[in-house]
């Protein structure tokens, strides 16, 4: 990893925790991944080339799938993948682990957090991610304070680094938040 290069990292829910749930072809779903694409288009012309995703099911999974989109236009965009414990993508529904096995063909690098599960695993995934990063994209609405995410984003805030928040239920980047 070449620290010279911003990096960005992903948080957001999965689709439980979105109205439509697991149904992409929702609009409004459509309209997020959407937002998405374009807050990392964002990044990526501001001179982002380094970006982790968490590779959990729905937002770690459409922010991966953005970038290897976009590096079809940015060729220097290295994605890296931090993955919680070496049997995540077991947990999955099969579409989404054929999408995960997709994605990590094309990843710079694939970081297993622990071996097998444990209970701090995803947290400790989490805050490796804000560690490593400049800037971090958060899928995320305040009614979900107490979840990973709000605690990766208080994590981000708390190490000074910048917070965009895309507010699924918005569709719109309000700011930044500090």
């Amino acid at each position: 990893m070449d620290k010279m290069k911003k990096s960005c990292a992903f948080t957001g829910h999965r689709p439980t925790g979105f109205a439509f749930g697991y149904d992409e072809e929702d609009p409004r779903c459509i309209a997020l991944k959407r937002q998405l694409l374009n807050q990392i288009t964002d990044l990526a012309h501001h001179g982002y080339r380094i970006f982790y995703t968490g590779m959990a099911e729905g937002v770690d999974i459409w922010a991966a799938e953005a970038v290897l989109q976009l590096s079809e236009y940015f060729k220097d965009i290295e994605l890296y993948a931090a993955i919680p414990f070496r049997a995540q993508r077991d947990t999955m529904k099969d579409v989404y682990q054929k999408r995960y096995d997709r994605i990590l063909e094309k990843t710079a690098e694939q970081i297993v957090i622990s071996e097998t599960y444990t209970r701090g695993c995803y947290k400790r995934r989490n805050y490796f991610m804000v560690e490593q990063c400049d800037a971090l994209i958060a899928v995320y609405n305040a009614k979900h304070a107490k979840s990973g995410t709000g605690q990766t984003i208080r994590k981000a805030q708390a190490d000074g680094k910048e917070v965009y928040q895309i507010d699924p239920d918005q569709f719109y980047i309000p700011h930044t938040i500090k």
